[in-house]
């Protein structure tokens, strides 16, 4: 007893062959494709030069939002309720920042450029 499969081209089903018998048509599934998906942590504009608006996939209750420099030190803290925070940056130096947002066992980055 041997099983042959046929190999179509295109989207057509495959047909299985038992010996020379005809069994049937079966579709092959080679994967399952993802849905896509937003970044949890949107910064507009980046790089920013005096606020940054941070957008949130979903709401957030009292997820904290970190900013940390480069050296891993963190230079501010703020409380995020709601999915959007308005950003002042104008005080920062100028240089790459890790933005970290923390809510209940998530984190989720961002990198923010202040020119």
């Amino acid at each position: 007893m041997r099983l042959i499969r046929s190999a179509n081209a295109g989207l057509v089903p495959e047909a299985f062959y038992l010996d020379d018998l005809f069994i049937g048509e079966a579709e092959a599934i080679t994967g399952i494709a993802s849905p896509p998906t937003a970044p949890a942590l949107v910064l507009w504009p980046n790089p920013a030069h005096e606020r940054v608006q941070v957008r949130c996939a979903r709401p957030m209750a009292d997820a904290r939002l970190s900013v940390s420099d480069a050296t891993g030190r963190q230079v501010e803290q703020h409380l995020l309720t709601g999915d959007v925070l308005d950003l002042d940056v104008a005080h920062l130096a100028k240089g790459t920042y890790l933005i970290t947002l923390a809510d209940g066992g998530h984190r989720h980055h961002a990198r923010l450029i202040v020119p």
